[in-house]
């Protein structure tokens, strides 16, 4: 079973206000340790980071 967003052990989550709305987003430490091994160029890098974040779930905070 995956951890809460308020366990100690949880992954990190970082803040971002989107259109007024504050969410948190986990995993975003290791989006960028995978995309990096990808050795993507340029816009394919951004792209595949969006790919990996919206792919997680959100957290707001409140567990």
């Amino acid at each position: 079973m995956g951890k809460k967003c308020c366990d100690p052990d949880a992954p990190k989550i970082y803040k971002l206000n989107v259109g007024g709305i504050v969410v948190g987003l986990t995993g975003v430490e290791q989006a960028f340790l995978d995309v990096r091994e990808l050795n993507l160029m340029g816009q394919e890098v951004a792209e595949k980071l969006l790919e990996i974040v919206e792919a997680k779930k959100l957290c707001s905070g409140k567990c």
